[in-house]
Order: structure tokens, then C-alpha cells, then sequence
């Protein structure tokens, strides 16, 4: 074994289980690389990792092979790792997991403090009583993808932030997770507190969730955050809860209580709410509620598909919404309440026959869809230049929904429980994209929030 004397100079361990984890991955310097070898390590209280590496020379901690090296925490209370003052750090292959009575405990898994360019990826996150993934004080450019996090009691799987906006986070990350399981009646999956700033949230899967999905707050007048391309299905409560300044666009929701909901957290810095393109299936709430648009900028509700026949499909009280919001080209099936005073708002759809296969969670546009060619085109109605498959929209005439029609049957990645895989071949060429709000907004915003991840996706997992 080569042991960690100096971080002047980049070294190399590998460890086994049995060997003292905390001791030697206490020094971290530019370059260093711990590879866990496979196996069970007991960890009896919290590891602290910390350094600064470089883009040249990162920081690694990873499994010699993806989940096989798990890092058990014995300890009543606690969490397994935390990393803190650092930057250009990657954790890749780990299983955080608790151990003995777990599900009585408070033990959590990861979380980064006070850091940069760190990433977090193919770990696999179980058997925890506390928060899976925290990220605490001030942290920027943090990426969490495809990490698989399942069977918690926990309190959250991802908090970030401060309630009161006393710190921030900005240009994080979190793409391509699988979140199910997750037992804890009172938080959510995914909780983004004030200050989260600029993030993306896409690709991600949820399902089976004790209480609410992502729930967003105010950016403090920060880039606004893009959530697009996600699935969410047996939600117990609600799936998507908005409170601040977002882009939600191209997610799929079904089987659960309450599709999406918007409202103000009263904090003056309710705008620049976009909704569109989602699709909301069979939903035992409203599919879409929301309040407190009226006199609010950059409100847009365009281009959505609520197919709730027998139940509730929109909702907003008498004077939530007002002549300067975009509302248009949505195709609802359901009750509809509120939106008398607009014309052009919404037309009626036709249920499960808009669908290829409801009952077999294919909601992509059959045949004779009213969703085909039905969407408002305009710039305003922030229509991605991809859909939930990441296929080229058309750009004069595009769809209602999620999906963009481009082949009799879906030829996407189908629903299902486990990581999204959006395809090769269907991949958007960045140089030809089409039916995208592409120019300013008008507020000094680009409207093309998808690009990024759009060409990370251009690679095969």
C-alpha cells in the first residue's frame, strides 16, 4: 500500500476493507486517487474529506468497480462522508448505505459544504434514516448523475440550501438519477431552498414517494432554474410544487395526487414561472394549480396536456390570472376552474385516446391525437427545440405534450422503473434544431435552457 506522506505530490491508494478509511483519505491533494476495492467497509462516524485539486489534476474517490465497494455506517447518528472546502473533487461508483436498524436511525449519506466542481456520480444511495445528498453553506458547479437512490426513510433525498437564503448555490446539476422508495411522509425528493440558483434537473426518474417530488423557491433574483425531461408516477402528494422562478418543461407526471403546483412564497420575487410542453395523466388532485399570477412578469402557461377525464385537470381561484400572462394552446380533459376571463386558453382533448397506450404508461400522441400540431409556436410559449426523447420538435407546427410525434410508435426510451435512456438516434443536431425559442425573451433571458444537456446526451451511457 502506498500511503498518503505528502499533498505536495499526487499519490495513489487502493483501499480494502478493514483498513483505517478515515485515516487515509483524511489528506487529499491535486492528483490523488483512493480506489475502494470491493467490499463491505464499516465507517463508525463521519468521514471528512477535503482539498483542492485542479481541472488538470482532480481530486478522485471511486470503486475499483461500480457498486461493489459499499461504505456501511455503523454509527447511531451522523452521516457517512461529508466534503467540505473543496473543489475539483469527483466521487464516482460508491454504495452509501446504513447499517444495522437503519430504518430507526438518522444516519445520512453525502454532503458537500463550502465547495466547487465537485461530482458526484454511479453511487447508489440506501438504507439511510437521514438526508441522502445535502449541499450546505455556499457551493457552485456540483453535479449529481446517475446516482441511484432507494429504500430511505428519510426526511428529504436532496436538500439544498438554507431556508432563510443566508447561503447559496449556483450552476448545479442533476442529471439521469433514479429516485423510488423513499418513505418519509413529510419532505420531498428533491427540496431546492432560496438561493438555489441556475440549476438543471433533467432526465431524472421518481416514483414510489411516500409524500412530494421537487419543490423549487426563489432564486433571490438568480438565473432561473430549468427542470425538464424528468418523469414522476405514484406521488403521493404532489409531483412538482414551484415557488420561484423555473423553466418546466418536456416532464412527464401521472398516477399520483397533485400534478403541478404553483404558488407564491410571498417573498417578492414570485416571476418568470414557464410551464410548458409537460404532460399530466390521471392525477387524483388537479393535474395544473396555480395562484397569485396576476401582475406578475414572465408567467407563461403554454402548450400542456392534463388528461384527467373523470376528475380534476386545472385550477386556479377567481383573479389569480390576468390578461399579462401567456396562457394558450393548452389541451385539458377534465374539470377546469379559473380561467373564464381568458379566451384561447385551452381546448378540450380527447382522454386516453390521445395516447398510444395510457394503461401501459405510453403517453406518446397516437394517430388522431388532438395533441398533433396543436401547440403554440410563438417564442413566447418557450417551446423546446427537443422533447422528452430528445428529438427534434417541429418548429412551425409542434405538438401538445412532452412528445414531439416523429414515427407511428414511440421510439424513446419506454417508461419504466429505472434510469431514463433517452436514445442515440434521435439525438438533435445542434447545428439544425428546431421549434425553439431560441432569441431573447424579452426580460434578457435566453429561452433555450435544454441546450446544454442536450449535447452531453449526444454520447451512449
Amino acid at each position: 500500500m502506498i500511503l498518503l506522506v505528502s499533498t505536495a505530490l499526487a499519490a495513489s491508494v487502493t483501499l480494502h476493507p478493514g483498513d483505517d478509511v478515515a485515516s487515509l483519505t483524511a489528506a487529499l491533494g491535486p492528483g490523488d486517487e483512493i480506489v475502494f476495492a470491493n467490499g463491505i467497509y464499516e465507517i463508525p462516524s463521519d468521514l471528512s474529506w477535503s482539498g483542492e485539486g485542479t481541472q488538470a489534476q482532480p481530486i478522485v474517490l471511486r470503486a475499483n468497480e461500480p457498486g461493489k465497494a459499499v461504505l456501511e455506517f455503523v454509527s447511531e447518528s451522523g452521516r457517512v462522508a461529508t466534503v467540505s472546502e473543496s473543489s475539483h473533487l469527483s466521487i464516482d461508483g460508491l454504495v452509501f448505505r446504513g447499517g444495522e436498524g437503519w430504518d430507526l436511525l438518522t444516519q445520512g449519506g453525502l454532503r458537500i459544504s463550502n465547495s466547487s466542481d465537485v461530482s458526484v456520480t454511479n453511487c447508489e444511495f440506501t438504507n439511510l434514516g437521514g438526508t441522502v445528498f445535502y449541499l450546505s453553506e455556499d457551493n457552485s458547479r456540483i453535479t449529481f448523475s446517475h446516482n441511484h437512490i432507494h429504500d430511505t426513510v428519510t426526511s428529504g433525498a436532496i436538500y439544498v440550501g438554507c431556508s432563510d437564503a443566508s447561503c447559496w448555490t449556483t450552476g448545479a446539476t442533476f442529471e439521469g438519477n433514479l429516485f423510488h422508495g423513499l418513505a418519509g411522509t413529510d419532505d420531498y425528493a428533491m427540496r431546492l431552498e432560496p438561493g438555489s440558483q441556475g440549476f438543471q434537473v433533467v432526465d431524472n426518474v421518481f416514483y414510489d414517494l411516500a409524500y412530494r417530488g421537487i419543490i423549487t423557491h426563489s432564486t433571490e433574483l438568480g438565473e432561473t432554474l430549468a427542470i425538464e425531461g424528468n418523469v414522476l408516477w405514484s406521488v403521493t402528494d404532489i409531483a412538482v410544487y414551484l415557488r420561484g422562478s423555473a423553466t418546466l418543461r418536456n416532464n412527464i407526471i401521472f398516477n399520483s395526487g397533485t400534478g403541478i403546483y404553483v404558488a407564491d412564497p410571498e417573498w417578492e420575487t414570485y416571476s418568470d414561472i414557464v410551464i410548458s410542453h409537460n404532460t399530466v395523466v390521471d392525477t387524483e388532485g388537479w393535474g395544473i394549480r396555480l395562484y397569485s399570477w396576476q401582475e406578475k412578469e414572465g408567467m407563461v402557461l403554454t402548450n400542456n396536456v392534463v388528461s384527467n377525464p373523470t376528475g380534476y385537470a386545472f385550477n386556479t381561484d377567481d383573479g389569480n390570472v390576468d390578461d399579462g400572462n401567456m396562457i394558450s394552446s393548452n389541451v385539458f380533459t377534465g374539470l377546469v376552474e379559473g380561467l373564464e376571463p381568458l379566451k384561447g386558453h385551452y381546448s378540450a382533448g380527447a382522454g386516453s385516446k390521445d395516447f398510444v397506450d395510457e394503461a401501459g404508461w405510453d403517453f406518446y400522441p397516437s394517430a388522431t391525437s388532438t395533441l398533433l400540431a396543436s401547440a403554440d409556436p410563438a417564442s413566447e410559449a418557450w417551446v423546446p427545440p427537443i422533447d422528452f426523447n430528445h428529438a427534434d420538435r417541429d418548429g412551425a407546427a409542434p405538438d401538445v405534450g412532452a412528445y414531439e410525434r416523429i414515427a407511428d410508435q414511440n421510439p424513446g426510451w419506454p417508461i419504466q422503473e429505472g434510469f431514463k435512456d433517452p436514445g442515440v438516434d434521435i439525438k438533435v443536431d445542434q447545428g439544425e434544431v428546431g421549434g425553439c425559442a431560441c432569441t431573447d425573451d424579452g426580460n434578457g433571458k435566453a429561452s433555450l435552457l435544454f441546450l446544454p444537456l442536450a449535447l452531453f446526451w449526444r454520447r451512449r451511457r
